[in-house]
Order: C-alpha cells, then structure tokens, then sequence
C-alpha cells in the first residue's frame, strides 16, 4: 500500500513502528507486552479495520512487524489504515463494541 498519500502522523508512526521491528523484531501475536493483541478475525472486518487494509499487511498472511500467519479479515493494535478505507462511525464502533 502506497504511505504517500498517508498524514504526516501515519507516516511518522510507520516509520517509528518499522524501526522498532527492525531492531527488535517482530511484535507477536499475544496479548502480552511484546505482543500485537492480534485477533482472527476482526470483530471490526465490516468497518475496513481488518489487516488487509493496513500499511504494514504485506500479503498474502504476512506482516511487517507482527509475527506469524496473519489473515487478512484479523486486526491488532498496531494498524495503520487509510482513512478512505474505514467505513464506520464512532457511534457504529459503539455498537459494535456493546455485542
């Protein structure tokens, strides 16, 4: 995916997140302090936060800096996504949430 088109912010934290796999390596997939808190799949996939979407998804199931098989339809704390690929609102992620 193209950071050009990225804010300044975004493409700050890419290259701060790269860096950091880059000397430390990967974030895992856990929820612990190394870890990613990836989840398969995405409760969020039908709003466009899904790793597909990301900066960091290099495909097919793989990622810059999280370890491991990543799916397309799962997410984790660290992505970076357009904003023209995120499809809800604050009040739809609400509801999402609530289930």
């Amino acid at each position: 995916m193209d950071m050009e088109k990225a804010p300044p912010r975004q493409k700050a934290l890419y290259s701060a997140m790269e860096e950091i796999a880059d000397v430390h390596g990967k974030f895992d997939q856990t929820t612990g302090n190394e870890g990613a808190h990836y989840v398969s799949p995405s409760p969020f996939a039908g709003t466009g936060m899904q790793c597909s979407n990301c900066y960091f998804y290099e495909g097919p199931r793989a990622c810059e800096i999280v370890d491991g098989d990543i799916a397309p339809d799962a997410v984790c704390k660290l992505w970076l996504i357009p904003q023209e690929l995120l499809t809800a609102t604050e009040k739809a992620y609400q509801a999402i949430l609530a289930r």
